[in-house]
């Protein structure tokens, strides 16, 4: 794959032989820092240059998680590496799960955060205020490899060196890895620390001369990173007043998938949404990896798809068929179901507009996901009829806009910093209405408790709709078995995808929860 931008930062090389062998680094190209960045451009180019680093690792993070779960299957072609996820078979080498990617942008980070630095004290070229962005930004992109690197391996180890000799990587083999648990708690504290300056937006004009040529860099959010790792944490109310703030700002104010746009909705182009088109109406995928044709970037999903080595899973299929519109017809407006239902149409041919690959860019976070977590938390807070409302037809149908005032379960919001319910959210439609599903209902005289078991899993069977094949399924299984304080319900979701004398074992070894991370034995 050809990168967009090519920049100055030496290649490192890490290898994890098991949980208790000690790392080894070897240094492919030592660097001169004194006099790496030259000019303000070169922190633009080396921000986008290690973003651009996620393109090679979000292929394989999406099939991982995809194999892990119930959401895909093996086809008749897959390779034995493919194969050996899939059965939770461990290869000693395997470059689907190879952790060397994710740590060489973690070195590529501390790297830049030190030449920044020194750029920032000898230069009167950046303002403090800019060079504050920059690191923020940079650190948002380490930050956020430590969390996947955790929910993969279920360990990290976490540096900020930036290695310049054998003897300075000689460190890295004292050190001690972080379990997932650690590692929650540590990177909220970092994420809450002020000094990093993390609501300054880099200022690309200052940086380049064309900052139209920044075209493909969608950053990673900090409040969104933040409020993932609260509801890891279980602090529900701080998360969910995260991403109600967020959606209030940023999302519904512009009309988009959650607040539907009467003249929008139902237009042909609605439709490419669920397809991944070039031309796609959610105006708030938040952030993504992009693959641009003209320098030759593909996403190698692909061809993993349209060769047939993996296709969707049984325990996905079920989700999806267990799904009737208000025609009492299986699937929804948009998400329709065919006989060719076992193709992943994410990552394949729109054929009926370019005759070629789509831009098949990888969603790391967009609106809706912010949407369901957000129902997420208010259902483990207690706020069932809410967060009910939210998953079925919105806050709309409570709203009267002339006196912008809302109705109950409206009208007692406990997440809004002010207790007030935004008059924006008064547009929201919901989720399953979007898509003109039939709405759940809660049975009469079920108790508290039923509601909240009810609606979690009314969220995971929304979850694996709304965000299927984006490698979220398996993260959303974890999660809500950490919660329950078991393994079950991970254990038995994924073993529906197995042939029925299978799923037994595989349940008893789902119900372990060390198996459910790669050990790179």
């Amino acid at each position: 794959m050809k990168k967009l931008y090519v920049y100055p930062l030496f290649c490192l090389l890490l290898v994890m032989f098991s949980c208790q062998d000690m790392l080894e680094v070897e240094n492919k190209n030592g660097i001169n820092r004194h006099n790496n960045f030259q000019t303000p451009t070169d922190l633009a180019v080396n921000i986008v240059g290690i973003y651009s680093e996620i393109q090679d690792i979000m292929p394989s993070v999406i099939l991982f998680n995809g194999l892990r779960s119930d959401e895909m299957a093996v086809g008749e072609t897959a390779s034995p590496e493919v194969r050996s996820i899939y059965n939770y078979l461990e290869l000693e080498s395997n470059p689907f799960v190879d952790p060397t990617k994710f740590y060489k942008i973690i070195v590529n980070c501390n790297d830049f955060l030190l030449n920044a630095k020194v750029f920032e004290e000898r230069s009167d070229e950046i303002s403090l205020k800019n060079y504050q962005a920059c690191v923020a930004e940079v650190n948002k992109i380490k930050y956020w490899c430590y969390w996947t690197i955790a929910k993969i391996y279920g360990e990290v180890y976490m540096f900020d060196e930036a290695f310049e000799s054998d003897s300075e990587i000689e460190k890295l083999k004292e050190m001690k890895p972080y379990a997932l648990t650690e590692v929650i708690p540590l990177l909220i504290k970092e994420l809450d620390d002020p000094a990093y300056h993390w609501n300054i937006k880099i200022n690309w004009q200052l940086l380049v001369d064309e900052p139209k040529t920044i075209y493909n860099y969608y950053g990673i959010e900090h409040d969104i990173l933040l409020g993932d790792l609260l509801l890891w944490n279980k602090e529900y109310q701080r998360a969910a007043s995260i991403f109600y703030n967020y959606l209030t700002v940023n999302s519904l104010t512009n009309g988009d998938l959650i607040g539907k746009d009467e003249d929008l909705y139902g237009n042909e182009n609605y439709i490419k949404l669920y397809l991944n088109s070039v031309t796609t109406c959610s105006k708030k995928l938040i952030s993504i990896v992009e693959y641009n044709h003209k320098f030759e970037q593909y996403n190698s999903l692909f061809g993993f798809f349209n060769r047939g080595e993996v296709i969707a899973g049984d325990g996905y299929l079920n989700i999806s068929g267990e799904q009737y519109n208000t025609e009492n017809s299986k699937g929804d407006l948009y998400r329709q179901f065919t006989d060719e239902q076992n193709m992943i149409w994410k990552y394949n041919f729109e054929k009926k507009l370019l005759q070629k690959p789509i831009q098949n860019r990888i969603i790391l976070y967009k609106d809706s996901e912010l949407y369901m977590k957000l129902i997420e938390c208010l259902n483990e807070i207690g706020e069932y009829s809410t967060a009910l409302a939210l998953l079925n037809s919105g806050a709309r149908n409570f709203y009267e806009a002339e006196t912008e005032v809302f109705s109950p379960p409206f009208d007692q919001n406990k997440i809004s910093n002010d207790g007030v319910w935004n008059p924006i959210w008064g547009k929201n439609y919901g989720l399953r209405q979007r898509v003109s599903l039939v709405l759940r209902k809660f049975p009469d005289g079920i108790s508290d408790e039923e509601k909240k078991e009810l609606l979690r899993q009314w969220i995971l069977e929304e979850n694996a709709l709304e965000f299927s094949f984006e490698g979220k399924r398996f993260e959303d299984l974890m999660r809500f078995s950490f919660r329950d304080g078991s393994a079950i319900r991970l254990a038995q979701a994924v073993a529906k995808k197995y042939p029925e004398g299978e799923r037994a074992s595989i349940i008893a070894k789902l119900s372990d929860q060390n198996n459910w991370f790669w050990l790179n034995k």
